[in-house]
């Protein structure tokens, strides 16, 4: 999910074992399934939400739309601080951000052999959309060994 649309997930978005939601970038409707822990996640975070939000990105009342904007990019603040500590001590020189643990999975799924269609309706985007910003070969030397099995 984009950050965005993190912010705004309300518990009424959520389906038995699904998030359904439209995106705000792109007015496409989504699919999440509920990994396990997504669920753990979320309920971790029920006691401090407010105002049916799922986080608690707006605890408090929002009274402006800059403050509205504000938290957002606090939120995003936070989960990169948490990103560059974890990539420090796992000893990762890559800069990751959301967006490219986002396509890291995205990459993953694909090459664990999930359907470009099954992503599609779980990310809001198309296929062609996946593979051109997204999608990178997480598996090169797998790939490599069954290359050379063709030839």
């Amino acid at each position: 999910m984009a950050p965005i649309d993190v912010c705004f997930l309300r518990y009424d978005n959520i389906k038995g074992d699904t998030i359904v939601y439209e995106r705000m970038k792109c007015d496409n409707l989504v699919r999440v399934i509920l990994v396990d822990k997504a669920v753990k996640l979320i309920k971790k975070y029920r006691s401090a939400s407010k105002h049916g939000y799922v986080f608690p990105v707006f605890a408090r009342d929002i009274k402006t739309q800059q403050h509205l904007y504000d938290r957002v990019q606090y939120m995003l603040l936070c989960v990169r601080t948490t990103l560059k500590k974890i990539c420090d001590e796992s000893g990762i020189q890559e800069r990751v951000t959301w967006y490219t643990a986002r396509g890291s999975f995205l990459s993953r799924m694909i090459d664990e052999g999930y359907h470009p269609l099954q992503i599609a309706q779980q990310t809001g985007n198309s296929p062609s959309t996946i593979y051109r910003y997204y999608y990178a070969i997480t598996n090169r030397q797998e790939m490599k060994k069954r290359m050379n099995r063709v030839l």
